[in-house]
């Protein structure tokens, strides 16, 4: 099981309903270098080496969200 911070989540879940970039940034509230950012930490934490790849496996991930007790500042 893969551990995600809620941003994480958040992008990977909006990258998986076919979200632009943009899109993921004006819903998340962040830039969009920081949704390139976020998806990068997903596909290394992963062990998916593209966005198609993260696309194609994405539904058979299996993640829990880090607590907000746990989350680095």
């Amino acid at each position: 099981m893969i551990e995600l911070s809620q941003q994480q989540a958040n992008t990977l879940q909006l990258f998986l309903e076919g979200k632009t970039m943009k899109q993921m940034a004006l819903t998340l509230g962040v830039s969009y270098s920081r949704i390139v950012n976020l998806l990068n930490e997903v596909l290394i934490k992963t062990g998916t080496k593209s966005r198609k790849e993260l696309l194609i496996h994405g539904n058979e991930i299996e993640y829990v969200v880090k607590s907000a007790q746990n989350q680095e500042a």
